[in-house]
């Protein structure tokens, strides 16, 4: 007897959720190493007149490394999401996962570009003036929320799910939707209950969301 659990969802979703981790982790890396080498250039060419800043003057590398923590993060999120054997995956989510991927992946390469040009020129200019050194920092700091805004969007997808949910309980008890079952069984109802046990219990049997 066959124990293997059956697909659950949209078959093609999947591809654009996994194509959201990849794009999170890619970009951000690409601004982590091009932030990494842009300051590293800086900071040896300074290093040669002023041995004693260079470890002062690689908060630019670290600022510029920690890009590349965000796209892992938000990458394992995302892939460990996908499973659509263990609950329904639909297009909503894929495109959600994709969105979500691109955001953080996209706002960490712009940040590593930004983190990268102004250390550069930072760490050169503080090896001539160390009072530039707290403006440099804060710049820094500037450029790493950049970063951060597109971390932040992989919370307000699930809420952005969560809302959803909430807007079909609410078209369901009005009336106004009826269910199209993507999976036809014998335990499938035709229609949506106004008992959201009902509405639970049919989505997760049947595989089906309400549609206009």
């Amino acid at each position: 007897m066959s124990t293997e659990v059956a697909f659950a969802g949209d078959e093609t979703a999947p591809f654009f959720g996994f194509i959201g981790a990849a794009a999170a982790l890619v970009f951000s890396c690409m601004g982590a190493a091009y932030g990494t080498a842009k300051s590293g250039v800086g900071v040896a060419s300074m290093g040669v007149m002023r041995p004693e800043l260079v470890m002062k003057s690689i908060v630019p590398v670290v600022m510029a490394g920690v890009l590349g923590i965000y796209g892992l993060i938000i990458a394992v999120i995302i892939s460990t999401g996908i499973n659509p054997k263990a609950k329904p995956y639909y297009l909503f989510d894929g495109y959600a996962h994709l969105s979500s991927g691109l955001a953080c992946g996209l706002a960490g390469l712009s940040a590593g570009m930004a983190i990268g040009i102004v250390g550069d020129a930072g760490v050169r200019a503080n090896a001539q003036q160390p009072k530039l050194f707290v403006g440099m920092i804060l710049i820094l700091i500037f450029a790493e929320a950049l970063a951060l805004y597109g971390l932040i969007v992989e919370a307000e997808r699930k809420d952005l799910r969560v809302l959803q949910e909430v807007s079909w309980l609410r078209q369901i008890a009005d009336g106004r939707h009826h269910a199209v079952s993507r999976k036809e069984t014998p335990h499938c109802p035709g229609s949506f209950a106004l008992n959201l046990q009902d509405h639970a219990r049919a989505q997760n049997d049947c595989g089906f969301y309400p549609s206009t």
